[in-house]
This record gives C-alpha cells, structure tokens and sequence, in this order.
C-alpha cells in the first residue's frame, strides 16, 4: 500500500516525452548545421586572405581578447558601489506538487525512542570496534553498508535540530 502506484509508467507522460525529446533533437540537428556552413564559410573568407592579413587578423583577435579580459578584471576589482550578491531562502508553500504527482510531505519528525534506538546502534557500533572479532564484524558492516556512519550522523543532526531546547 505504501509503494502501490508511485513507480507505474504513464504511458502518456512517456510518448510525450518522447516527442519533446524528438523536437528537441531536431532543434539541435538545425542549429548543427547552421553553424557546420557558418564555420565553412568563414573558412572560405579567411583562406582567401594573404599571409600578412592571417597574421594581423590573428595578432589583432588576440589584443581584442587580451583587452577585454583585462578590463573586466580591472572593472570588477574597482567597482564599490555594487551590491554583494545575497542569499535568501525559498519558500515552498505546502501545497506545492512536485511533478504533478504528489503532495510535498512535512519534514520527517524523529521521536525521542526512534532517537534512542539510533543511539544505541551507534554505542553497539562502537563497542564492536574494541574486541578483535568485533572489528572484523565492524569492518563487514561498514564494508556492506558503506553510508551507514554518514546516515546515522545525519539523523542525530536532524534530531538535534528539531529538538526545543537548543
């Protein structure tokens, strides 16, 4: 009941996706060839130039190029009176969906035995790290459940967070 439904195919959703696919395909493919004859062309105009002209076309590219980098240094260190770009959170309203499927859920809520479980796996796994057969048990688990530590950590964190008395 849990899974039922969440990973069935819509057929609709696929062949749809694949059109978009499709059209975005072709998009690519003309944009391909606009710039396959543009490169020709330009390749065509330039080998008609002398040896002379090559060199000053490139001499001058690069001092163009060279400029502009500098200058956008220079403006960028020397500019005060710009704004330090600032980060703001974003607000999801709860009644968001996200895909069109689903409902987004409340953030998971840790109760105080889930957290003493936890706690007392974590102290499981600590004493086993002391005897010899339990470093070998320790070292299969960690081998097994590579994430395990990380996770455990993460839902301490997460518990520590919700709890009132910070």
């Amino acid at each position: 009941m849990l899974f039922s439904g969440k990973h069935k195919s819509n057929g609709k959703r696929d062949r749809q996706d694949s059109k978009q696919q499709q059209i975005a395909e072709r998009i690519l493919g003309r944009f391909k060839t606009i710039q396959y004859k543009a490169s020709k062309f330009l390749q065509a105009k330039f080998e008609t130039l002398a040896t002379g002209s090559k060199r000053l076309t490139v001499v001058a590219f690069c001092i163009v190029g060279f400029s502009l980098s500098v200058y956008l240094m220079i403006k960028s260190f020397s500019k005060q009176d710009a704004k330090p770009i600032s980060i703001t959170a974003i607000r999801v309203p709860k009644q968001a969906v996200v895909n069109g499927q689903q409902p987004l859920r409340p953030v998971a809520v840790i109760t105080k035995e889930e957290f003493e479980k936890i706690r007392k796996f974590r102290l499981y796994l600590d004493s086993l790290v002391k005897g010899q057969q339990g470093k070998r048990l320790y070292d299969s688990i960690i081998i097994y459940r590579p994430g395990l530590i990380d996770s455990l950590t993460i839902v301490e964190n997460m518990y520590q967070l919700q709890s009132p008395n910070k």
